[in-house]
């Protein structure tokens, strides 16, 4: 099973919801008005995942008349450290009050781009696309 860690915000370029990164990096640069422990953890895990995790090379395939198709990442499921390490993140995240959710697919869309903890896939058409 492939994971998805979102927080409820709409990203305008695939109309799916937005990857928990986008909630850890606001509240690293105070947009959020978490507590300093949650800061503190928060920019111990970003340093983690920086290290850690590669930044995908690819986010987009052309897509012909329609213009580029940018896709969503998600974690492999031999990504066992990065998805412990998220899950904890979203429990910051939820400290901090910022909603998240993780989306669990056998197929999330079509790959266009993946490495040994990440893929990136086009959003199925089922993918949701704010939280219920």
């Amino acid at each position: 099973m492939y994971l998805r860690f979102v927080i409820p915000e709409r990203d305008t370029e695939t109309g799916v919801e937005t990857g928990f990164f986008s909630g850890l990096l606001d509240i690293k640069y105070g947009e959020t008005g978490a507590q300093q422990w949650i800061y503190d953890e928060v920019c111990r895990e970003l340093t983690w995942f920086n290290t850690h995790l590669d930044a995908p090379r690819r986010l987009t395939r052309p897509g012909g008349r329609r213009g580029d198709v940018r896709g969503v990442c998600w974690f492999r499921p031999q990504a066992g450290e990065a998805i412990s390490r998220a899950r904890y993140c979203a429990w910051l995240l939820e400290e901090a009050g910022i909603a998240t959710r993780v989306l669990r697919r056998a197929q999330p869309g079509e790959i266009i781009w993946c490495d040994d903890m990440q893929i990136v896939a086009k959003p199925a058409r089922d993918h949701p696309r704010l939280f219920h």
